[in-house]
């Protein structure tokens, strides 16, 4: 029991140290790894991966919730490249205002423009040229003009603290309290992980289960005399929940169940038996999108 518990630690804190290790990342990846769109029309100009401008110049206007990826970051600007339209035309109310053979023909016409190469870049033949069009943006007008796409589904990992836990008491054969209800509030420290399903930008779901470290207060009653003060013990706690998160607002509802360190865990009352608890979390960082489409 103490090897799984040890191993079960070190999978956690190692799991932690990554997902630290992650936030300490450099902006770069941080560019390169999101999905971005416009929030006003921008110029951009067009150029080959590394951002040289093409030959001739060629300068287009991305319009509103056009969207990007960001494949190359120089100095003073970043290199993109637009996402193929693939999906009827919509105005801004999200209404569709085109019947789909000319939402095709517009999207066609955007890829055309935006996306798909028709032409040599600078001198290189076709195979050494990318068949796909890329842009230049200036760094103050990506800061100024553009902001991150949220993707409907994403795997979340991160740390999660449960502050309150409410245990079920228990009667015995004959109609004894074994144990009875109780509610305590305790220090844990592990790791969550799930899907976080985007509704919009203010309001998420996360589905979550996860293994934390926690400190359980015991007593003479809750493990049948086996000890005779009341103390903390050492435990690993399995969870599952959902969370909601609400502009930067989070609050869950969580159950699970505690495994104390020793014999002392034959001894407890509540071993085995599950708990509700309300927790409250943070998330480290969330995953790459899920499609590379508009």
């Amino acid at each position: 029991m103490k090897k799984q518990i040890l191993t079960i630690i070190a999978i956690i804190f190692g799991s932690l140290l990554f997902a630290i290790n992650s936030i300490a990342q450099t902006s770069t990846n941080d560019l390169l790894s999101k999905m971005w769109q416009f929030r006003m029309p921008t110029r951009v100009t067009e150029s080959d991966n590394l951002g040289t401008p093409v030959n001739p110049a060629n300068v287009e206007t991305a319009d509103i919730n056009y969207q990007f990826r960001v494949v190359n970051v120089n100095s003073e600007s970043l290199v993109i490249k637009f996402l193929l339209w693939n999906v009827p035309i919509q105005n801004n109310a999200g209404v569709r205002n085109f019947s789909t053979a000319a939402a095709n023909s517009k999207n066609a016409a955007l890829n055309e423009q935006f996306v798909i190469r028709q032409y040599l870049v600078n001198g290189l033949s076709d195979n050494q040229a990318s068949h796909f069009k890329y842009f230049i943006i200036n760094r103050a007008d990506f800061e100024s003009r553009c902001e991150e796409k949220i993707p409907k589904n994403q795997f979340t990992l991160g740390a999660m603290t449960l502050p309150i836990k409410m245990r079920f008491g228990q009667k015995d054969n004959n109609g004894t309290n074994k144990s009875y209800s109780s509610f305590t509030g305790n220090l844990s420290l592990g790791l969550s992980f799930g899907l976080k399903h985007n509704y919009n930008k203010s309001f998420a779901i996360n589905y979550l289960t996860g293994f934390s470290l926690s400190s359980i207060p015991v007593s003479a009653e809750t493990t049948d005399s086996f000890v005779t003060n009341e103390t903390n013990q050492a435990a690993v706690t399995w969870h599952l929940g959902v969370l909601a998160e609400i502009n930067n607002f989070q609050v869950g509802v969580f159950t699970g169940i505690d495994y104390l360190s020793g014999k002392i865990n034959k001894e407890w009352v509540y071993k085995n038996r599950p708990w509700l608890g309300v927790g409250i979390g943070f998330s480290f960082f969330n995953a790459k999108k899920t499609t590379d489409t508009q």
